[in-house]
């Protein structure tokens, strides 16, 4: 895909393809396939958005750790700004998890007092109905960032406890495990 993209760079749409197999192959690997002009085109697309659609939000979503972690912060702060009067335009469950997925993006930088303020605005939100995955979702980021604060993982240990006799969310704890064995290598190597 990426070479059909560098052959007409007017194909955005490929990258965009291109870009969210990176995004998912580098956070499995921590290999970029991606080369950082591609990765700072990307950037810009979505810097350019001033209203933010459900399409956009998805896509921010799905190619966070290929970008720079403060353009990250920032373009978080841009879709909060852009739904905040249009949520009746936007799903809202899809803004919640883009900002998640940037939350955790912002730990693994060692950004942390960004990524706070990511779960804050996370938190208003107002997701209509009740939301499982969801919730463990925000308990799982508020664990991590607890874990980066201080090192304690006594959080995320009583979330994976409960999801543990639950069955439907086996996938859900396997993801949760492996993401934060991620963090605690970063924070280790940091720590060194």
């Amino acid at each position: 895909l990426l070479a059909q993209y560098h052959q007409n760079t007017n194909h955005r749409e490929i990258l965009k393809k291109a870009a969210i197999i990176a995004n998912f192959y580098l956070d499995l690997t921590n290999e970029n396939l991606l080369a950082i002009s591609d990765a700072r085109e990307i950037e810009l697309q979505l810097e350019k958005i001033e209203t933010w659609y459900d399409n956009d939000i998805i896509y921010f979503g799905n190619v966070q750790l290929l970008l720079n972690p403060i353009s990250v912060y920032h373009l978080s702060r841009n879709i909060n700004s852009s739904i905040y009067d249009r949520k009746n335009e936007v799903n809202i469950k899809y803004a919640f998890n883009a900002l998640i997925n940037a939350a955790c993006v912002l730990i693994k930088s060692n950004l942390v007092k960004q990524a706070q303020e990511v779960v804050k605005i996370s938190r208003k939100l107002e997701l209509p109905g009740y939301h499982l995955l969801e919730s463990y979702r925000l308990e799982y980021v508020e664990g991590l960032l607890a874990y980066a604060q201080t090192k304690d993982d006594k959080k995320l240990q009583i979330l994976f406890s409960k999801l543990a006799v639950l069955p439907s969310f086996d996938q859900l704890l396997s993801d949760f495990k492996f993401g934060f064995s991620q963090v605690v290598e970063i924070y280790e190597k940091n720590s060194r």
